[in-house]
């Protein structure tokens, strides 16, 4: 079974764990950076400092879902 998502949403700001293809399950966090240049493209993998990553098949269903609520 797969570990749980986190979510985090704070000022409409969301947050998501993402599977790195490179480390096999690293964690994605954002930087401001990463934020202003677009969030659902760019983030640093702890582990392997951004080599790659893709989202979860949860992961994408929650970030659909909450694009489609916010507007």
């Amino acid at each position: 079974m797969e570990e749980p998502i986190t979510i985090t949403l704070l000022n409409n700001d969301i947050s998501l764990d993402r599977v790195c293809w490179v480390c096999e399950g690293g964690k994605i966090k954002y930087s401001k950076e990463a934020r202003h240049q677009g969030f659902w493209v760019d983030g640093v993998c702890d582990m392997c400092k951004g080599q790659g990553y893709t989202l979860t098949n949860a992961g994408q269903a929650v970030i659909d879902l909450v694009k489609r609520h916010l507007g």
